[in-house]
């Protein structure tokens, strides 16, 4: 018996026409399946489930056994393969299938099983070859075989491949595996000997050719011919017609010289038979008069390859157990009524044996796809390459995913803990390594040069094919003889990661003291879970599930870097992509060494550059230095790790370079992403300033001392804060675009300074008002904020101010809820300071033009219109609609409410307090609502137009609790249709000269008292 490193690869096959994607494809995030050779009802399943898995491949899966685990872990998903009764396993069954149509032309080509020429013999025309004049006696066609180059030695072609000789499911008495080949051939007249008498056809007993099938034996030895037939030219009916030929009798590889391979059924160790240098010819017999001409072969098993492939008997059988009906139609397989959300995949036979099997299971999958509408796809796995049994040279691995229709998730099973044990050989640095003397047994390199079959594989199409990777989770008596460390188990799963893989699988679940020589995650005798199961729960599983699988999940590896000694400059200079080099500033003598992938993103927008870094699981050092280049065009990079989630801002130097430092344990990894900072968020350390650009996936932060500048369009899917000392610059003309409910946060210092209303505007746009997130410009408690000549529209507010001395003025606010809502701020009019909003056009917001809670600003010279309520006082505000000597001049007008207070005091002017009024409320034609005073309001509303005069009293409304003082009233409309405050002069009215001011005057009534209150309130005065 000859050593069988396992390799698996697990392929959930994807043809074009799916309707419904399999839930490995529709799932968000890096999947995790688990590999259970047989299951166990005293097995509380749900520990499974609480481990982390997606999915469950079960042996055995009786329908006793479906029940107990959808009892127990009703989340898990199933790929059953046996389950317990014959007649139900025809998938894994038929599965096991011998077809396979073979070309005949050779085209030379490494990395793949194809048929040898003689190319002294023939010549090719397509897909067709034909025998030269005078060809001579021999052979024209052998194989199959490939192309290989050993190191130090020429290109040669090395003949045969490995037939299974027996069956491993089904009844045992039919397991003996009967084959038989078609051949394709015609007969031509040679025209070089056309002149001559026709050669007749039909009772020429002349030899043509002969067809054969044998083996070579160890070594490469002499042909051992097993069938073989000879072709007359009466066997041929006529010249060039094509004729198909088949031995007379089928033939086997029982009595041969076979090798056994190991491989489990189960939790049982078992063996196939192989015929690893099966060999097909078709020797020449050099008949002069005639070119015999070869298009195709095909070979087949007699039993379940031609029987699925060429009739239709099966196909009901197949389609039904996809369905989950029994194929005699008498009832269900699983009668638990969760079948169809739980089954995703039914396995075919583990580890197919040879190559003739994948035109059988391509068949069953596109039945399975067929009968689920794309919701069930065949789950299959097979040998990977080791020691020659597939193939000389390791590309052959891509032959294999051809011949699987590029196969939409291969699963490498791909393994470092062989025996014996061994880390990386020295002598090893870099691949492609060509020969099994050097890939073999170097463990690392080993699992190398395999995986990198699996990611390069569709590299011309931009590394888009999706693989897996099946982890080694503990020892198998004879082939792997040693489980894995943690860090060797996390290094395994992070090089498949680094490679692009996505989908991780983990071989096996169960064992038991009985066979002391098979260890996995659980222990059936002691109910031990294993360090790694609790590896798998605590860090892969929530890896996966996280913002690392589900990134990961969205890219295309786009190449490695392995093998990176971090203390050698020749070696850790790694200058790919915006990684200049990787090492570590430790100068002991312990050993660092890494790996590195690089990544795109699936979408065009995705500009960030992606790494995963690996520190290898016998590394002694976990302190690692990045070093970036090409920072150009941006003074703020964003490092960001998917691991913790974490995100640092990277400063460039003069030289556009950056560093980073970070630690890496020993087999662990980290995926990260450079990107500048004001395209996908993070922090801003150093003043940037930005013309074009976008922003997405995180909030942009200001830092103390340092200044955002806008010069042109920034459109920004999440939110812009600007943080306690930090400034945001918004220069004339620019745009800031908020998407999906993002909006504006300043803590520190926003200046939004437009120049007129006609060519430099800024512009503030949130696309639509978000209840959820309130979008808006939102000033908190501290900001320094100057917004001028602003378009600032459809947010939930266009701006929100908090305890602020904002000074807004010549804004335009449309399309919000609120146009502009403050709570907790005012101005003092002896000072000259506060919150003053003053000549906006605030128009057409849902609710209000502006509203207030607990705050006095001064307002003057807006235009408020078409809102339902011009300004809504609530909460003890007490806004000054003009100031001290000074008119208001606010248009309110056309709204459906102009005034509301609630336990507040509005100030539209008042004459013994020397605020001159002279704003103008007015309703629509007809409806008009002008003012409502509720909940204990005062509101004062002297020298003020409002709509007609004397004023109609029916236009006001006040509660018994509030006052409402508007005489004297204004017999026309102050603002004459403009409201604008003109900032070259002062406006004002001399007062009345009889009107007395004097705090103890005894004649003063309570209105001229509550007057003069006002007054000393609004300038700091005592009362």
């Amino acid at each position: 018996m000859i050593r069988l490193t396992v390799v698996i690869i697990c392929l959930l096959i994807r043809i074009s026409n799916t309707q419904n994607n399999n839930y490995f494809q529709k799932a968000e995030h890096i999947p995790l399946a688990v590999i259970n050779w047989g299951g166990y009802l005293s097995y509380d399943y749900k520990m499974i489930d609480s481990m982390g898995a997606d999915a469950l491949v079960v042996s055995d899966l009786t329908p006793a056994l479906y029940d107990h685990i959808k009892n127990g872990a009703p989340n898990l998903k199933l790929i059953p393969y046996t389950t317990g009764t014959l007649t139900n396993d025809l998938i894994c069954q038929y599965s096991e299938g011998m077809y396979n149509e073979w070309g005949v032309v050779d085209d030379s080509i490494e990395g793949k099983y194809q048929f040898g020429n003689d190319l002294s013999k023939i010549e090719i025309s397509g897909d067709t070859v034909k025998t030269k004049t005078n060809a001579g006696m021999g052979e024209i066609i052998y194989g199959p075989g490939e192309w290989f180059t050993p190191q130090f030695t020429r290109k040669s072609f090395f003949r045969g491949y490995p037939q299974q000789s027996k069956f491993l499911l089904g009844d045992p008495g039919y397991r003996t595996i009967e084959y038989n080949c078609d051949f394709k051939l015609k007969i031509g007249r040679d025209p070089y000997y056309q002149q001559d008498t026709l050669v007749p056809v039909e009772d020429n007993k002349t030899v043509v050719c002969t067809l054969r099938v044998g083996y070579r034996g160890e070594g490469g030895g002499d042909f051992i011919p097993v069938e073989e037939k000879t072709l007359l030219m009466e066997n041929f009916r006529e010249y060039d017609e094509w004729s198909d030929f088949s031995f007379d009798s089928s033939y086997t590889w029982i009595n041969t010289q076979t090798t056994e391979k190991e491989v489990f059924i189960g939790n049982t160790e078992a063996t196939r038979d192989y015929q690893l240098r099966t060999e097909i010819q078709i020797k020449f017999s050099g008949y002069q008069y005639v070119n015999l001409y070869v298009c195709k072969i095909v070979n087949y098993d007699l039993d379940r390859g031609k029987s699925l492939m060429t009739t239709t008997n099966f196909n009901n059988n197949i389609k039904y157990i996809t369905e989950n009906i029994k194929p005699d139609s008498s009832g269900y397989i699983y009668t638990n009524g969760s079948y169809d959300s739980t089954v995703i995949s039914w396995y075919a036979v583990d580890e197919p044996g040879s190559f003739d099997n994948f035109a059988v299971i391509k068949k069953i999958d596109s039945l399975m796809n067929a009968a689920s509408n794309g919701k069930r796809r065949l789950y299959i796995t097979h040998a990977g390459i080791f020691n020659g049994a597939v193939g000389n040279n390791i590309k052959v691995h891509k032959a294999l995913l051809e011949r699987t229709g590029g196969a939409f998730y291969p699963t490498l099973q791909n393994y470092i803990m062989e025996s014996p044990y061994q880390s990386l050989n020295q002598g090893i640095t870099s691949p492609p390594y060509r020969s099994l003397d050097t890939c073999n047994w170097a463990n690392i390199a080993h699992f190398i040069v395999n995986i990198e079959q699996f990611a390069k594989y569709d590299s011309i199409n931009g590394y888009t094919k999706p693989f897996g990777l099946m982890l080694q989770t503990g020892k198998w008596d004879s082939i792997l003889l040693r489980s894995p460390t943690i860090p060797q188990f996390l290094y395994m799963a992070n090089m498949g990661l680094m490679y692009g893989a996505k989908l991780l699988a983990l071989n096996n679940y169960f064992h038991s003291d009985e066979n002391p020589d098979l260890t996995s995650l659980y222990n059936l005798s002691t109910s031990v879970y294993s360090g790694l199961w609790k590896t798998t729960r605590d860090t892969l599983s929530p890896r996966l599930k996280g913002l690392l699988g589900k990134t990961l999940k969205n890219l295309y590896q786009s190449g490695q870097i392995t093998g990176i000694d971090a203390k050698n400059s020749g070696s850790y200079t790694v200058n790919s992509g915006k990684v200049l080099y990787i090492k570590t500033q430790d100068n002991s003598t312990a050993k660092c060494s890494l790996d590195v992938g690089f990544f795109t993103g699936t979408t065009p927008n995705d500009a960030k550059d992606y790494f995963y870094l690996v520190n290898r699981h016998y590394s002694e050092i976990n302190n690692i230095e990045i070093g970036f280049k090409s920072l150009n065009n941006y003074n703020n990079w964003t490092l960001k790790n998917y691991v913790d989630s974490s995100a640092t801002t990277i400063v460039k130097d003069a030289n556009n370079r950056g560093i980073h430092n970070d630690t890496i344990l020993p087999g662990d990894g980290m995926l990260y992403s450079l990107a500048p900072t004001v395209k996908y968020g993070g922090e801003i350390d150093s003043n940037e300033t930005l013309t074009s650009e976008t922003l997405t996936e995180n909030d942009l932060t200001i830092n103390s001392g340092k200044t955002l500048t806008v010069v042109g369009t920034y459109n920004c899917y999440k939110n812009i804060m600007v943080n306690s000392g930090g400034k945001l610059d918004l220069r004339p003309g620019s745009t800031l675009n908020f998407y999906n409910g993002a909006k504006l946060i300043v803590n520190g210092s926003l200046i939004a300074k437009g120049k007129n209303y006609n060519d430099s505007l800024i512009t503030i746009d949130f696309q639509s008002p978000d209840a959820t997130s309130l979008n808006s410009v939102q000033l908190n408690p501290g900001s320094i904020d100057t917004i001028s000549y602003c378009l600032i529209q459809n947010g939930y507010y266009g701006i929100k101010a908090d305890s602020v001395e904002a000074h807004i003025s010549d804004n335009e606010i449309t399309d919000c809820v609120d146009g502009i809502y403050v709570t907790d701020s005012g101005y003092m009019v002896n000072e000259s300071e506060g919150m003053r909003i003053d000549n906006n056009n605030i128009h057409k917001n849902a609710e209000n033009g502006i509203s207030l809670s607990n705050s006095f600003p001064l307002i003057q010279g807006n235009i408020i219109t078409r809102n339902s309520t011009g300004i809504y006082c609530e909460d003890n505000s007490g806004p000054l609609l003009c100031n001290l000597y000074d008119v208001g001049l606010n248009n309110i007008l056309e709204n459906d409410n102009g005034l509301y207070s609630y336990d507040s005091s509005p100030l539209l002017g008042s004459e013994a307090s020397e605020f001159y009024g002279y704003n103008a409320v007015v309703g629509y034609k007809g409806a008009e609502n002008e003012v409502f005073a509720m909940g204990g309001s005062y509101i004062i509303g002297e020298n003020c137009w409002w709509g007609e005069y004397p004023p109609e009293k029916s236009h006001f409304y006040k509660d018994s609790t509030s006052s409402f003082d508007y005489d004297p009233a204004l017999d026309y409309n102050p603002v004459g249709g403009s409201s604008k405050v003109k900032q070259e002069e002062d406006v004002t009215i001399d007062p009345e000269s009889n009107i007395q001011r004097t705090e103890g005057n005894p004649g003063l009534t309570t209105k001229d008292k509550y007057a003069s209150a006002i007054k000393k309130f609004v300038t700091g005065d005592k009362i």
